[in-house]
């Protein structure tokens, strides 16, 4: 296939995120091109309104497109909510809410209308007065520009949520009718393909992790007799960090950053793993990391909450953030790599898997004393550093395979974000784009 370029003429769009836009597109509010739903339905059953099927915020986070399924949550509505926030062909709904403000505004397309089902509170919907939008709104939102906007607006503090404002007058870039359809076929022709691809790699390091996870757990609970203590009898102190509203890029030397909780992902600290701390922000110099901490996240989904990793080196503009707690070993008693070996073992990883609590499967949450009770095999400190020199051996091979699958699914990632900012604002000519193929 020839790779699209560019169209051959643009004009200022007026919108400081979104820069210049094709000849013949217009740059207009959401509400001009859409009717805007918020939805009022909450999750409970009341005598005399009408029973229905409840779309809730997890149905729409964890999927591109809202179909019919057997397993949507049963509850109730009144008349005028179910004709106003029924589920219908070519809308788009999106999440107005959130933990934190880069992880909202996450939408999903409805193809075929669903008889009976209902969108539920945490959700607002675009319902394009010409469905021929439908399928480019949900790419427009998924866009860099989009998530932008969102982030740049949201408002509260333990948890973020979009105005009503900022949700009808997002400036949408809008092509003709059937450049948008193209555009959309266009996205989720090439999209479908990045995806399949992220899918055969997630599958290899899945393969990857319960190898090394065997091999971890071996090591670490393979010595007959070896007593089981709890962690609070290894560590001389257990901390929390801080999570101020930082910006979407990691920091440059010499600046304050504040480390995210997929730093300690697969057991390696990766320092690389973190967003600039804003200028006008004092840094809480507290809690710079320093070598021979062991950083563990606090929240996560299930399978990563609980993952830990030994910081190697002094990092003193790095802060550990408010999803991360910080181990101090007790040194006469356990060694910093032998812990975190331990904690990566399946015995330990029942343990915090089975605490983890949370109201949805994307952030489980462990308290201070889930860390705390969890009970690991610990033999002698000399037997720990034979373990921890044998583990490095053994999962050396390991490690550097699980490094190129992230590293090919974190550059699929990149590639497939930058195609649908490119093709939703205009950067690539998408019109006849099958002609080309």
């Amino acid at each position: 296939m020839i790779a699209p370029g560019p169209y051959p003429e643009y004009a200022p769009s007026n919108v400081p995120l979104l820069g210049d836009v094709p000849v013949g597109w217009r740059v207009q509010p959401a509400v001009t091109l859409a009717h805007v739903l918020t939805s009022t339905v909450d999750k409970h059953a009341v005598s005399g309104e009408t029973e229905v099927r409840l779309c809730n915020y997890t149905d729409v986070y964890y999927r591109d497109a809202i179909e019919e399924r057997d397993d949507y949550m049963v509850a109730t509505a009144t008349p005028g909510q179910v004709s106003a926030y029924s589920v219908k062909e070519g809308d788009v709904v999106f999440t107005k809410d959130s933990e934190s403000a880069d992880d909202i505004g996450v939408s999903a397309y409805v193809p075929k209308t669903i008889p009976g089902l209902v969108y539920g509170y945490h959700l607002s919907t675009y319902r394009p007065k010409d469905k021929r939008y439908g399928r480019f709104l949900k790419w427009v939102l998924d866009s860099a520009y989009a998530k932008a906007i969102f982030q740049s607006r949201t408002l509260g503090v333990t948890r973020v949520g979009l105005s009503q404002a900022t949700i009808r007058y997002l400036r949408v870039p809008t092509p003709p009718a059937q450049v948008a359809e193209e555009i959309a076929d266009y996205l989720d022709s090439e999209t479908s393909k990045i995806d399949a691809f992220i899918a055969d790699q997630e599958e290899l390091v899945k393969l990857l992790l319960e190898r090394r996870s065997a091999i971890v757990s071996h090591s670490t609970s393979s010595t007959t007799g070896t007593p089981r203590v709890p962690v609070r009898r290894l560590i001389v102190s257990l901390s929390q960090g801080w999570s101020p509203n930082c910006e979407n890029y990691a920091a440059a030397a010499g600046e304050w950053g504040v480390l995210k909780v997929n730093c300690v992902n697969g057991g390696r600290f990766d320092a690389d793993k973190n967003k600039a701390l804003p200028a006008e922000i004092q840094p809480q110099r507290e809690l710079a990391v320093k070598s021979g901490d062991v950083l563990m996240s606090r929240g996560n989904t299930r399978d990563l909450v609980g993952s830990a990793a030994l910081v190697g080196a002094d990092h003193p503009n790095l802060l550990i953030s408010d999803l991360l707690y910080r181990l101090k070993p007790n040194n006469a008693m356990v060694t910093g790599r032998y812990l975190v070996a331990a904690l990566s073992g399946r015995e330990a990883r029942g343990q915090l898997e089975s605490s983890a609590k949370g109201t949805s499967a994307s952030m489980q949450k462990l308290s201070q004393g889930d860390i705390l009770n969890v009970r690991i095999a610990v033999p002698s400190l000399g037997e720990q550093l034979v373990i921890a020199d044998r583990l490095d051996r053994e999962t050396a091979e390991l490690d550097a395979a699980l490094a190129d699958a992230r590293g090919s699914i974190s550059l699929s990632r990149e590639l497939r974000a930058t195609l649908i900012s490119a093709a939703v604002t205009g950067r690539i000519d998408l019109r006849r784009w099958r002609d080309r193929a």
